[in-house]
């Protein structure tokens, strides 16, 4: 059970970058501190 539950927050966390990573380039809107918009 240990094991499963190793796997699952290793998959969570490179789903999580990888997910960030798609919204910094497809919604940047929805990232106003890594876009910075201080308008």
């Amino acid at each position: 059970m240990v094991s499963l539950l190793s796997v699952i927050l290793n998959y969570s966390l490179i789903q999580k970058a990888q997910v960030e990573g798609m919204l910094s380039i497809l919604s940047p809107s929805l990232n106003p501190s890594h876009q910075g918009r201080e308008v």
